[in-house]
């Protein structure tokens, strides 16, 4: 083999080495990047799994304030789920305690007037008990929506939550996707490389070895031996 011809395929070998490493690199660094992209996902995942834990109680009290509240105003709902929660309430928040110190102060009142057992002191009677109800009752729909309210920032917390999630992951996946396009496109064109180089190689090799050899000054042909005698005519 010609050095010339040698030569060329060493360079040539080279070029096709240089190719098969790089598209090598491109597909490491592709699965690497698919790697990075599946544990930003799996903590993504993880982030906002741990929102709706976190968030979920104050979202189920808060579901059953709103449908107790409704019921009491009489916008439907279970009327007798929600008396019965707001009677445990008010038996947590002593409600029989203030009612009985309202009214011993107005009988006080009507004894100490002369007017015990009187129209008037029942009346009185009547008129405490109520207002304690009222502002028993109004306390108790006040937290009620007080819940309602928590829950629907809890709601709306959640929500910009799941966007935020939605929208981190499609990135990490796009640029996932994005690295594996780029590292397939690199390995194609570094392998389209080696492969003209190993063209250009067997070109070169034919050519080197088959090419007609040059008879003085830009001439070519085959050497010709003149066996004739004389001088040419």
């Amino acid at each position: 083999m010609p050095p010339a011809v040698a030569a060329a395929g060493i360079a040539a070998a080279g070029t096709v080495a240089g190719g098969v490493v790089s598209g090598k690199g491109a597909s490491k660094a592709a699965a690497i990047q698919a790697k990075s992209a599946a544990d930003q996902l799996a903590y993504q995942k993880q982030m906002y799994g741990d929102d709706v834990t976190r968030y979920q109680p104050d979202i189920s009290r808060g579901d059953t304030a709103a449908t107790n509240y409704s019921a009491l105003l009489g916008l439907g709902g279970d009327a007798k789920t929600a008396n019965d929660a707001f009677a445990t309430w008010k038996a947590g928040t002593g409600y029989q305690n203030t009612l009985n110190a309202a009214l011993d102060g107005v009988n006080a009142s009507a004894y100490a007037a002369g007017m015990a057992r009187s129209g008037a002191a029942l009346k009185a009677l009547q008129d405490r008990a109520g207002q304690v109800a009222d502002g028993t009752y109004n306390t108790y729909m006040g937290d009620l929506n007080t819940v309602v309210q928590t829950a629907a920032n809890a709601k709306s917390a959640l929500t910009g939550a799941s966007t935020n999630a939605v929208a981190q992951n499609a990135a990490t996946s796009q640029n996932a996707a994005n690295a594996a396009s780029n590292a397939a496109l690199s390995s194609a064109a570094s392998t389209s490389s080696a492969l003209q180089s190993l063209g250009q190689l067997g070109a070169y090799a034919y050519n080197s070895s088959y090419a007609p050899a040059k008879i003085g000054s830009g001439t070519t042909g085959p050497i010709v031996i003149n066996n004739a005698k004389g001088p040419p005519a």
